[in-house]
C-alpha cells in the first residue's frame, strides 16, 4: 500500500536569526585583530574567509593519472608543499614523479630533479613527457646537499620573480608617461622540484667515516632539521618538493613496513602517496596463457595522509613499460564495473549513458577488452571525452 504523505507539523523557521551557514560578526575578534596588527604589524593575526585554508596551497600540478588524481581527491599533487612517494622497490615512483615533473613543463613551469640514484633512464623520462633538455638537474651526493641545494634554488627562483615584478612596474610607469598600454602582468611560473631519493642519499656523516652503528638515526636528525626549515621556505610560493622513498619491513618480528628517514617526512608532508605493485598486465589472456613477456603492471597508491582532503583513499592503475601510466585500463575497469562499458563474451560497447556523457563522439561499434579501447582513444577526441566522464564519476564519489 502506498503511503501519504503528511504535511510536516514542525514549527516555522525563526526569521529573526542569521540565515543557515551567516555566522553573525564578533566585535570582540575584530578588537583582538587590530590590537595585534597594531603591535606586532599587518598580518600578525587575521580571519579566514571560508575557502581559505592554512596549508598554503598555492597550486596544483596534475600527476597524468587518473586514478591517483582520484585517490588525491584534488587536481594533483599541492605547490607550496611538501609530497612524499613512497614504496617498496618496482612499485611505479619514479615513473610517477616523472609524469608530475612532465605535467609542470606542459603547463609552463619549471621542474628541477635531485637524482642522487643516478640510475634514471632518460629515454623513459622523454617517453613520459619529460623535455629533458628544460629539465634542471641538482647533482648531490648527500643529504645535506640536497637540501643545500634545494633552498639555494627556491631563493633564486624567489629573486628572479621579484626581478620580473619590479621591471614589470618600471614598465608600467613607463607606459603610463607615454600614455601606452600597460604591458601584462607577469605570472609566477610554477616549479616542482623532485628528489629521487631518500633512502638513496647518504648523509655526510656515512660519507665521511662509512657506514655503522656510530651513524644511526643520523638521516633522521638531518632530514627533520632541513624540512622544518624548507617548509617556511616554499610555503606560499608555486614551489612543490615532491620526495621519492622506499619502505622497509620493520625489525623485531612485528610486521610492517616503515618509510627511510623517521618522522621528517610523515610529519611534515601535506601529502604522502604509498605505492604497491599489484600484478602484470598483458594484452590478451593467450598472451599470458603461453607465458610471454607481460607489458605491463598493475600498481596501486593509497593516500596514507592527506591535508586536503579526505585521506585513505585507495586506487590501482597501469604502466605500460616504456610508455608510462595508461590511464585507458582506468577507463575500461571502473566503466565496466558501473554498467557504462556493457560486457557480453569476450566483446564490449559503450552504453547509452556513456554515449550521451561523452558528447556523442564515442564510436558505435563493439570492441574487445581494454587493448582495443587504448587504441580507440588514440582519437584524441574519444580519449578526451572518456578522461571527462571519468573525473566527473570521481568528483561524484567525493
Amino acid at each position: 500500500m502506498a503511503v501519504k504523505l503528511q504535511p510536516s507539523s514542525a514549527p516555522a523557521p525563526d526569521t529573526s536569526q542569521p540565515a543557515a551557514g551567516a555566522i553573525p560578526p564578533d566585535p570582540m575578534i575584530g578588537d583582538l585583530v587590530r590590537h595585534m596588527e597594531a603591535k606586532c604589524g599587518a598580518g600578525a593575526a587575521l580571519t579566514l574567509d571560508d575557502d581559505e585554508v592554512l596549508c598554503h596551497v598555492t597550486g596544483w600540478i596534475g600527476t597524468r593519472s587518473v586514478a591517483v588524481d582520484g585517490a588525491i581527491g584534488k587536481p594533483g599533487i599541492p605547490l607550496g608543499r611538501i609530497t612524499e612517494i613512497m614504496g617498496g622497490e618496482g612499485c611505479g615512483k619514479s615513473s610517477l614523479l616523472d609524469h608530475v615533473l612532465g605535467e609542470c613543463q606542459r603547463v609552463g613551469g619549471v621542474s628541477a630533479l635531485a637524482d642522487t640514484e643516478e640510475a634514471r633512464d632518460l629515454a623513459y623520462s622523454q617517453r613520459i613527457g619529460v623535455v629533458v633538455p628544460k629539465l634542471i638537474v641538482l647533482p648531490a651526493r648527500t643529504i645535506e646537499e640536497v637540501f643545500t641545494k634545494v633552498e639555494e634554488f627556491v631563493t633564486g627562483a624567489k629573486m628572479i620573480f621579484e626581478r620580473q615584478r619590479v621591471a614589470w612596474e618600471v614598465a608600467c610607469k613607463e607606459a603610463k608617461k607615454k600614455k601606452a598600454p600597460a604591458p601584462p602582468e607577469p605570472q609566477t611560473r610554477p616549479i616542482v622540484i623532485g628528489w629521487d631519493s631518500v633512502g638513496g642519499t647518504p648523509t655526510a656523516a656515512e660519507m665521511k667515516d662509512g657506514a655503522g652503528d656510530a651513524h644511526m638515526a643520523t638521516a633522521a636528525k638531518v632530514i627533520k632539521q632541513n624540512l622544518r626549515r624548507l617548509v617556511q621556505f616554499i610555503a606560499e610560493e608555486r614551489i612543490g618538493l615532491v620526495a621519492v622513498n622506499q619502505v622497509y619491513s620493520k625489525l623485531g618480528g612485528y610486521g610492517g613496513e616503515v618509510a627511510y628517514g623517521g618522522g621528517g617526512f610523515p610529519y611534515h608532508a601535506t601529502l604522502r602517496l604509498q605505492l604497491a605493485h599489484r600484478g602484470l598486465v598483458w594484452w590478451t589472456k593467450k598472451d599470458q596463457e603461453e607465458h610471454r613477456s607481460p607489458v605491463g603492471q598493475i600498481c596501486s597508491v593509497k593516500t596514507i595522509k592527506n591535508k586536503m582532503a579526505p585521506p585513505m583513499r585507495y586506487r590501482k592503475f597501469v604502466i605500460v613499460y616504456g610508455v608510462g601510466v595508461d590511464n585507458t585500463w582506468n577507463f575500461f575497469e571502473d566503466f565496466r564495473d558501473s554498467g557504462l562499458i556493457e560486457t557480453k563474451g569476450g566483446w564490449s560497447k559503450f552504453s547509452e549513458t556513456l554515449a550521451e556523457a561523452a558528447g556523442g563522439v564515442l564510436p558505435d561499434n563493439s570492441f574487445q577488452g581494454w587493448p582495443e579501447l587504448r587504441e580507440m582513444c588514440a582519437d584524441r577526441k574519444v580519449y578526451e571525452a572518456l578522461e571527462r566522464v571519468y573525473r566527473a564519476q570521481e568528483a561524484s564519489r567525493t
